[in-house]
């Protein structure tokens, strides 16, 4: 799914983002790094680009182990690294997973999820000011890209799978069921398509854009305005 994904098992250092560990000089490191190299782009962007780099492996472990191998390591315990601006390489301690159908697995990752994210939100509070109806939303949006994206790779998520299991991932993640109004389908023999609620802002970046599924697109919005 891509090319930034590797990881391990083995014992989890200092300098990984794991709950044991001290994360916050890590985390603040991440976010000097964004703030020195995009200075043009400015804080909201500094503060989304450090959560979603916070966030992203997760969900894709999350994604590849249960609709690719019908397993799920202790996402909660999951470490990761900070490379130059970026979040890459992840770790566990041991080779554990749960083994189960996609519906029960759904269920158990959720919350794990949600601890996890939390814990890094809690963290973060400590040195800079991040609401929690800011870190949901983009919760909401990375679960939902995600998915949408996962039609890629596994031909038997139809749409109705997609839309079925948006549901129960945001209910698990104890998440605003309304954000699944975000999938969309052109014709009903088309892929679902989502138009996000939050903006990753990297159109403040020089040279940057918006994104495919950005709010801000003109065409989003007149998808959207359509369906209301």
């Amino acid at each position: 799914m891509t090319a930034y994904l590797h990881g391990d098992i083995g014992e989890i250092s200092q300098d990984a983002i794991h709950i044991d560990n001290n994360i916050n000089p890590i985390i603040k490191g991440l976010y000097r790094q964004l703030e020195e190299t995009y200075p043009e782009a400015g804080r909201a962007y500094w503060l989304t680009r450090t959560w979603d780099l916070l966030c992203w492996q997760p969900v894709y472990i999350a994604f590849i182990s249960i609709y690719g191998f019908q397993t799920l390591p202790n996402l909660y315990q999951m470490a990761q690294y900070v490379k130059p601006c970026f979040v890459t390489g992840y770790r566990f301690a041991n080779k554990q997973c749960t083994v189960g159908d996609e519906t029960t697995l759904i269920r158990e990752a959720g919350p794990q999820l949600r601890a996890l994210f939390d814990f890094y939100q809690n963290e973060m509070n400590e040195w800079t000011r991040i609401r929690p109806g800011f870190t949901q939303q983009l919760m909401s949006d990375g679960m939902l890209a995600g998915l949408v994206r996962l039609q890629n790779f596994f031909p038997n998520l139809n749409s109705s799978i997609i839309k079925e299991h948006a549901s129960l991932w945001l209910q698990a993640m104890d998440l605003e069921q309304d954000n699944v109004s975000s999938l969309y389908q052109m014709q009903i023999d088309q892929p679902v398509q989502l138009v996000r609620k939050s903006c990753c802002l990297v159109y403040k970046r020089e040279q940057g854009k918006l994104c495919q599924d950005c709010p801000r697109l003109n065409k989003n919005r007149e998808i959207m305005s359509k369906r209301v």
